[in-house]
């Protein structure tokens, strides 16, 4: 099945790359603009590509298995301390604006994705009664 999911990632990223500048190109952007949303959607779609498997749905189904209280603290804790932090660290003092705050976001992806995916290895969401 991973591989299945793995295939269908990677079919619709990669038509969303072709008609990328194109859609971008319906809203009539100013030339600064197009270039700014061809780069963040660039990294966002790499990016997509290695943490949302194990950043959305893996949680989803820890949660489902009874292992709440872990998934929302991680979600949480990530979410101030490696995207906000982050992102404005990013964005803000180094200067990198929009492609700064969207670097933040991926790095908490990349956190979420790394913590759940060692709480789900370990075993220890079995432990939690669902009922």
């Amino acid at each position: 099945m991973f591989k299945v999911g793995t295939l269908c990632y990677a079919v619709t990223l990669t038509l969303h790359k072709i008609f990328l500048v194109p859609t971008i190109n319906l809203f009539h952007p100013s030339a600064e603009t197009a270039a700014l949303c061809v780069q963040v959607l660039n990294v966002f779609l790499l990016a997509v590509f290695f943490t949302h498997f194990t950043a959305f749905p893996l949680p989803n189904g820890l949660k489902g298995a009874g292992d709440v209280r872990y998934t929302t603290v991680v979600s949480l804790v990530s979410m101030f301390a490696v995207r906000v932090a982050l992102g404005y660290y990013l964005g803000i003092v180094l200067g990198m604006g929009v492609l700064g705050i969207w670097l933040g976001m991926i790095a908490d992806w990349a956190v979420r994705a790394v913590l759940f995916t060692i709480r789900f290895l370990r075993g220890k969401w079995m432990r939690d009664a669902v009922v």
